[in-house]
């Protein structure tokens, strides 16, 4: 079974140029957490999360996490996500991630998924252009479906 068989095909993408509060919308519309972002030839330049969002917000935050010292108040989110909300996602987005190419097999797949705790997978051809999405859904319900038999 190769990543074509079980990846998502009902793609979102948007470019880096997007209003990071058009993304908030996209996001709450579509009730998902995380979108790819794409240049005008379909080819993977990132991704952002809802929490690369939530930290971008709150910056100092994320830096105290590890004592008590400080603790964020709801003013203090709405003003960040509103200072946000008028820049490019491209200023935030995460650029460095996986993708995996559409023909590689299943256990490749999955093999990266869990060793590298991927919630979501950017799947592409081999010309790098985004052809679908693997998440961990979607993975769970192939391998419920799976038959060894089949192969």
């Amino acid at each position: 079974m190769k990543v074509r068989d079980v990846m998502r095909r009902d793609l979102t993408s948007i470019p880096a140029t997007m209003k990071i509060g058009r993304v908030i919308e996209l996001l709450e519309r579509m009730r998902i957490s995380e979108l790819i972002i794409t240049d005008s030839n379909f080819k993977v330049k990132g991704i952002v999360t809802d929490g690369i969002i939530l930290k971008a917000a709150l910056p100092r935050y994320f830096s105290y996490l590890d004592t008590t010292a400080y603790l964020p108040d709801l003013n203090e989110f709405a003003r960040g996500l509103k200072e946000l909300s008028e820049r490019e996602i491209g200023e935030i987005m995460i650029e460095d991630i996986y993708v995996i190419y559409e023909d590689t097999k299943v256990l490749d797949l999955v093999e990266v998924m869990i060793g590298r705790r991927l919630k979501i997978l950017p799947v592409v051809d081999k010309e790098g252009k985004l052809v679908g999405i693997v998440d961990r859904p979607s993975m769970f319900k192939k391998a419920l479906e799976y038959d060894e038999s089949e192969e």
